[in-house]
């Protein structure tokens, strides 16, 4: 940091005077820098017997490189550096209206280190990482090919197409380091099971378009992921077998079936120019691998790679970027994942970040929305509604740029939870005609939705819960009620006349707990007879479960 102050050559108190100083920001240190950043650089100037504003240049004064000045005539400016090296630079402000120039000059010195490059990697199953990849069929053009162990490419027996579609997300990256990628490749690991005779060359294209991954295991599932037809299930390609752009990005040529090998589709210019796009713009690498010639060709013949649900992690397919690191950049970590985690019930998180100016929590993916109590604060509460798998970022963001750190965080079933109840009591059945809040599987006249806030089985029909007993002046009324069904509410109402709008809470009794030790509990309240003969009443059921 300088603070560097020279006046005017002259001596003479009437002649106006002027004098400069440079400053840093704290988050770019002015003793340090190298050739991957930008050093954020401001001067001032104080002038004397005049009402002047002094102007502003930047130079260097020495150095082993070549000194770019973002803006060379602005009081603040960016400076980037070629090479290494020891670097002196000057801000000089000047009084241009009295005849002869009158200027004031600081200096400063820069150390600047080679540039700093990180290899980051993406793969299914790393750090949190997920991302989508499946295979497009031309035999079966509705079959998705999404949660499957392997990847098809090249052409199939019945003499149709076979293509694979990835998408990767690359938001950890910075923008600001988009323009710092240097490198970019993919690997991918063949299959151990045999491919019929020699694939032709492969090509990597950039995908237009974001697939979804299907949940097939199998292959056969339809509508619910890419296909040869469609992108998501729902959305249809322009061109049967995916939006392909023209250029190829990078290529592995053709091979006998391996077993068990990686190949690589080595880093190139527009490989390299699809990564820096994509991180520039916050939007995923949507990529394709298809093998021309072997689709064009007299013999069906195919190979098999690893896919992102491959049992062995060291041989999913892995996406490599190199780019240089700004070390003013924030330092970001996510902590550990709570444990032992079931919904509904607040999880601390234990982030943490450093030279950050602001740090926001969010959710990348997962079965339902979470709430953070402060997603502002990298060590907050988090609540989910519902169990399964969920990843939340951490993002940090300072002058520099932004970073961030994914947590992947599993969060067990809770019977107190409509949601988890039903896979509780239908493990793998999504039908509503089962599961759904007013179906009634059992036929006892008893909805799900009650049967969840009474405690009783739904699976079993269920006797009537409530009990009337006659004890004047007033009507007993007894049922049995779960202790642990949140967010529905019970009461009981009465009418005389059995009208829609007769039914009422008036003359009710506050309830009272017989067994507040067992779940389901008892329950007993007492509403007034009438004058009348008659009086009926009812359990009513609201909320949101």
């Amino acid at each position: 940091l300088a603070d560097v102050m020279i006046g005017s050559g002259f001596n003479d108190p009437n002649l106006p005077q002027v004098s400069a100083s440079i400053t840093s920001p704290a988050t770019n240190p002015a003793a340090m820098a190298n050739t991957s950043m930008d050093l954020h650089l401001a001067a001032t100037a104080s002038a004397s017997n005049t009402t002047e504003t002094p102007f502003f240049a930047w130079s260097k004064l020495s150095g082993p490189g070549t000194v770019t000045f973002s803006a060379a005539s602005s009081s603040v400016t960016l400076a980037r550096f070629s090479a290494p090296g020891t670097y002196q630079l000057q801000a000089t402000a000047t009084l241009a209206n009295h005849g002869t120039p009158v200027t004031g000059t600081a200096s400063l010195g820069v150390m600047v280190s080679p540039q700093m490059e990180v290899a980051k990697t993406f793969r299914q199953g790393e750090s949190g990482y997920a991302h989508v990849a499946t295979f497009l069929r031309g035999d079966q053009p509705t079959w998705n090919s999404g949660q499957r162990d392997q990847l098809l490419i090249g052409k199939l027996n019945g003499g149709q197409a076979v293509r694979a579609v990835f998408s990767y997300d690359l938001s950890s990256i910075p923008p600001a380091s988009a323009a710092e990628i240097t490198s970019a490749t993919l690997d991918v690991w063949t299959l151990s099971t045999s491919s019929p005779g020699t694939v032709g060359q492969l090509q990597l294209r950039v995908l237009l378009g974001t697939p979804v991954e299907g949940s097939s295991t199998t292959g056969s599932a339809t509508g619910d992921g890419a296909t040869w037809s469609s992108r998501t299930g729902t959305s249809n390609w322009t061109t049967a077998g995916g939006d392909l752009a023209p250029t190829t990005l990078t290529t592995v040529e053709g091979y006998l079936a391996a077993v068990d090998v990686k190949k690589t589709f080595p880093s190139t210019a527009a490989l390299v120019a699809a990564a820096k796009t994509a991180v520039a713009n916050g939007t995923p690498l949507d990529l394709a691998i298809l093998s021309p010639d072997t689709e064009s060709g007299p013999v069906n013949n195919y190979t098999r790679f690893h896919s992102d649900e491959a049992s062995d992690t060291a041989k999913r397919p892995k996406l490599t970027l190199t780019y240089g690191a700004n070390p003013n950049l924030p330092t970001v970590s996510a902590g550990p994942a709570p444990a032992n985690l079931a919904s509904a019930t607040p999880a601390a998180l234990v982030g943490s970040a450093t030279n950050a100016a602001t740090v926001l929590w969010s959710q990348v993916s997962g079965p339902s929305p979470v709430v953070f109590a402060s997603a502002s604060s990298a060590a907050t509460q988090v609540t989910f509604s519902q169990a399964g798998n969920y990843v939340l970022r951490l993002a940090a963001e300072n002058a520099s740029g932004k970073t961030s750190a994914d947590l992947t965080v599993t969060v067990a079933a809770n019977p107190a939870v409509f949601s988890d109840w039903q896979q509780l009591q239908w493990p793998g059945v999504a039908d509503p005609s089962v599961t759904g809040p007013l179906a009634d599987p059992d036929l006892d006249g008893l909805p799900n939705l009650v049967e969840f806030a009474l405690g009783l089985p739904p699976g079993t029909p269920s006797i009537q819960p409530l009990s009337l007993q006659v004890v004047p002046p007033s009507l007993v009324v007894t049922y049995a009620r779960s202790r642990h069904a949140l967010g529905v509410n019970t009461f009981v109402e009465w009418s005389d006349l059995l009208t829609a709008n007769s039914w009422s809470t008036n003359a009710v009794s506050a309830p009272v707990t017989l067994s507040p030790d067992t779940d389901p509990d008892r329950v007993f309240l007492q509403v007034t007879l009438p004058a009348a003969d008659r009086r009926f009443v009812r359990l009513k059921f609201s909320g949101q479960p």
